[in-house]
């Protein structure tokens, strides 16, 4: 299908699938100071094996129709692409579908968003970089995740979508295993999850421990980098409380895993291990041991897979 965008020159208007990973919660949460202000940020945990993917069929209804209905700011995040080349309105057929829960801190939002934004950018054959697909997306969405960046290490300032710094190193190829409450999930809003007001020497701890983790991520230090985690969800505990957050670190810590991180906005809890470390035989006892903790495995995920995408992240 053909389609006249004032913007540039006549183009022609395809369809075109956009996708995007999640990510299993948080090594790092709070803020930075810097230059006498304090930043939201977030290095977030990749998951390329979960994500979402967003189909664009272009049609002559002069509509946009999003399929959930409910998925708003992924169709919101669609037309602020198509806005960017194209005056005139997109017309078609947007669908999204994710593998990621949703309001469980993986990254849903972001993640439809991004795709979204990838599909409207793909069937007008216009590339994005990175840091453009993060201000669309925060436009769309307010509060978002360092998704566009793939497996790229980031210090993201979620809250106002940008990148504070790129860091050195690969993604670290842990072998996650995500846990939650057996008694189900507990959805979190982050849009109205209240603010943390952290203390000046928490703000000063959180300098200490982006330093801790920048120096660990460059020489894949693994047992730094969970290190790191554990502190992080150690001050969101005094906000938002995760229940059965030290039952879980015990845990952990019997099977010899590195050490455990958390959605910081979310309820997810994660064990994180060494690489070709878990086996049927280590996850069936870890399973029953957190069972008894009213705690049960939602998805195992090795880390081969972030490995080989780092390599190919956008930067």
């Amino acid at each position: 299908m053909s389609s006249l965008c004032s913007k540039s020159a006549p183009v022609n208007v395809v369809f075109a699938t956009g996708a995007a990973m999640g990510h299993a919660g948080e090594y790092l949460q709070g803020v930075i100071e810097e230059g006498g202000e304090c930043h939201a940020v977030l290095i977030s945990i990749p998951t390329p094996e979960l994500g979402s993917r967003a189909h664009f069929e272009p049609d002559r209804s002069g509509m946009l129709a999003g399929h959930p209905s409910w998925k708003q700011k992924s169709r919101r995040a669609f037309e602020l692409a198509w806005e960017s080349f194209c005056d005139l309105p997109a017309s078609g057929r947007l669908h999204i579908e994710s593998d990621l829960p949703v309001s469980r801190g993986m990254g849903s939002s972001t993640a439809d968003c991004v795709a979204a934004i990838r599909a409207a950018a793909l069937s007008l054959g216009r590339p994005l970089s990175s840091h453009q697909i993060a201000r669309l997306a925060h436009k769309a969405e307010q509060n978002s995740d360092a998704t566009m960046y793939g497996s790229r290490l980031v210090l993201f300032r979620h809250r106002e979508g940008r990148v504070h710094r790129l860091l050195p190193g690969n993604t670290p190829p842990f072998d996650l295993v995500i846990v939650e409450s057996a008694n189900g999930a507990r959805r979190v809003d982050t849009d109205t999850l209240q603010r943390p007001r952290y203390s000046p020497a928490e703000v000063a701890e959180f300098n200490e421990l982006f330093e801790r983790f920048r120096q660990a991520s460059a020489t894949s230090a693994l047992a730094g980098i969970a290190g790191v985690a554990e502190r992080s969800a150690d001050i969101n505990q005094r906000y938002h409380p995760m229940p059965g957050l030290l039952e879980t670190r015990a845990i952990a810590r019997g099977f010899g895993a590195c050490g455990t991180a958390i959605a910081h906005s979310g309820d997810i809890q994660v064990i994180l291990f060494a690489p070709r470390t878990l086996n049927d035989d280590l996850q069936l006892n870890l399973e029953r041991e957190l069972a008894r903790a009213g705690m049960v495995i939602w998805r195992t995920l090795t880390g081969r897979e972030r490995v080989i995408e780092s390599a190919s992240s956008p930067s």
